[in-house]
């Protein structure tokens, strides 16, 4: 339970600090498990620490571009938030794959979403989808490994 509680907080302050990796503590942690059903607990827990880390700072950007200066910076601000609202599908599809990959990095695609006013409910589902699926695969990771030395083994 203290695992699984320790992973969330750092899950949180990893999606609030970028220089805080969250894969490399969840590696750490998955590494000695055997099986799926022992690291579903702390996927789960990584995945909604991050989407907690991320929320907040998609609500902090939200809030400070609320009332972005006039000017250049503030059209340019205008020109892109109107571009998300009329291609919601290529934003959507943009921040899974920020979510899944990393590329481009989900910090600066949350602080984006946020600032642009992205609808919060299609950043959550984004966020929750590509961050299960991300440590999901980062957890694996490590059981993958073991599996295919056991089957090179002679």
């Amino acid at each position: 339970m203290w695992t699984v509680a320790s992973c969330f907080v750092a899950a949180v302050v990893s999606a609030l600090l970028p220089w805080v990796n969250a894969e490399l503590m969840l590696l750490a942690v998955a590494a000695p498990l055997t099986s799926v059903g022992d690291l579903l607990p702390i996927v789960l827990a990584v995945t909604a620490g991050q989407v907690s880390g991320k929320s907040a700072l998609y609500w902090i950007a939200r809030r400070t571009f609320a009332s972005a200066p006039h000017g250049r910076f503030a059209r340019a601000v205008d020109r892109w938030r109107n571009a998300c609202q009329s291609r919601q599908r290529s934003t959507e599809a943009m921040m899974t794959l920020s979510a899944i990959f990393g590329l481009p990095p989900f910090y600066v695609t949350t602080v984006a979403a946020g600032a642009l006013r992205v609808s919060f409910v299609r950043f959550l589902v984004v966020a929750i989808f590509g961050r299960l699926v991300h440590f999901g695969l980062v957890a694996l990771a490590p059981v993958l490994v073991r599996s295919v030395r056991l089957l090179d083994a002679p």
